[in-house]
């Protein structure tokens, strides 16, 4: 498949392949004005066509994240098993040092929190193999744990004076997902610190984001 514009990037389906060259050029060229590669300025894909992580829009409106990978390139990337359902993958690092202020990590970070896609691909000689959409489910010191799927809003509902929040909505991707809404997210945060319950851990201090994981259920410490 030959990419004229970002917009199709979200019409790939998982097993679609691109050839490196034309996802090389539509991450350059798509922030001229002049290119055929232009999408608009909401569209324009950050960071440069070298690197593994770059992002579609404006950091402070990012619209999806896309990861180049070759599983095995680090000690940490690759997938989890067979079934390609969980990808492990390494934040940038800088003479072996992660810095969560870098924008690669921190768009990876702020997806919990933003539910943008992440748009894997992965290696295949002189193309990318597109292997679907991914979210962030577990943040470690050195790379974040990606599951099939994207989280969607569902419905919040009111009583009165009350908000009350159905959580816990279930729907089938390629596997069951949790799902939350945003609005219910945000109620959540302005009851209680951002703070794991089991290891104590300030979201806010040392990823420099507002996160909300689900520490009853496992510890991303």
């Amino acid at each position: 498949m030959e990419l004229s514009k970002p917009q199709e990037l979200f019409l790939l389906s998982a097993g679609d392949t691109v050839s490196k060259r034309n996802l090389f050029d539509l991450i350059q060229y798509s922030k001229v004005e002049s290119s055929d590669f232009w999408g608009g300025d909401d569209y324009m894909i950050g960071n440069t066509p070298q690197q593994g992580i770059n992002w579609v829009g404006q950091l402070t409106a990012v619209k999806a994240v896309i990861i180049k990978t070759r599983p095995g390139s680090y000690e940490e990337d690759g997938w989890s098993d067979e079934s390609k359902a969980t990808y492990h993958y390494s934040f940038k690092a800088r003479n072996s040092v992660v810095s969560f202020e870098e924008k690669a990590n921190k768009v990876l970070i702020g997806q919990p929190q933003h539910l943008y896609p992440i748009l894997l691909f992965t290696e295949c000689a002189e193309r990318w193999e597109f292997e679907g959409v991914f979210s962030v489910v577990e943040i470690e010191d050195r790379y974040v744990v990606l599951n099939r799927g994207v989280n969607q809003p569902e419905e919040v509902l009111s009583a009165q004076d009350d908000q009350q929040f159905k959580e816990g909505g279930r729907r089938y991707v390629t596997h069951l997902m949790a799902e939350r809404r945003r609005d219910v997210v945000k109620a959540a945060k302005q009851l209680k610190p951002l703070v794991c319950e089991i290891c104590g851990i300030d979201f806010q201090h040392r990823y420099g984001v507002s996160y909300m994981g689900y520490s009853q259920i496992w510890c991303m410490g």
